[in-house]
């Protein structure tokens, strides 16, 4: 696939990167994904298995805690940070099993280490992506507790729900996508 000059230049670093779905489409738009982690090894040696192939050459992979990482040690210059936390905290399968508990459980508060990293790095723009149901867990108390974090370090926050059928993808798979800037700051 030829990448597209799109992005050239645009520094991202990526976070719960996992197998690396959203930074391909980053990468192959032309965006210098320069950081990828996660917590999953076997994650990881895919990310790393595909750097200078579908990832580019450039692309450090590191397998950590997002919760222990250390700011200090990110790339530097940072234009873009990616990610998408654990969302079975918010999902609907969550939800058909009992109830899902949101922000009551551990993996549903990973965004507020997300939210530091980014307070951090300090990127002109970040886009945070999860399932639909981030919005209406613990009655939506969860969804206003998100975009207040990230509204608290600085940041215009947009978002809006996606469909992956809509873009070409043979499933239904609908997430929300939030992109926050400091254009106009």
């Amino acid at each position: 696939m030829q990448h597209s000059k799109v992005g050239k230049g645009i520094k991202v670093i990526s976070f719960f990167t996992g197998a690396g779905g959203l930074d391909l489409g980053f990468d192959l738009a032309g965006y210098d994904v320069v950081y990828a982690t996660d917590i999953d090894g076997p994650s990881c040696k895919t990310l790393t298995a595909n750097i200078g192939g579908i990832l580019s050459k450039n692309t450090v992979v590191e397998q950590a805690d997002i919760r222990k990482l250390n700011p200090e040690k990110l790339p530097k210059n940072v234009d873009l940070v990616i990610g998408g936390p654990p969302c079975q905290s918010f999902s609907a399968s969550g939800r058909r099993a009992g109830g899902a508990a949101g922000t009551l459980d551990a993996r549903g508060t990973l965004f507020e280490a997300y939210c530091r990293i980014i307070d951090h790095v300090k990127p002109k723009a970040f886009l945070f992506e999860n399932v639909r149901g981030i919005l209406g867990t613990n009655k939506g108390q969860d969804w206003i507790a998100i975009v207040d974090a990230f509204k608290k370090i600085g940041y215009s926050i947009s978002y809006r729900i996606l469909d992956a059928l809509d873009y070409g993808a043979p499933q239904q798979r609908e997430r929300m996508i939030m992109v926050g800037h400091k254009l106009n700051h």
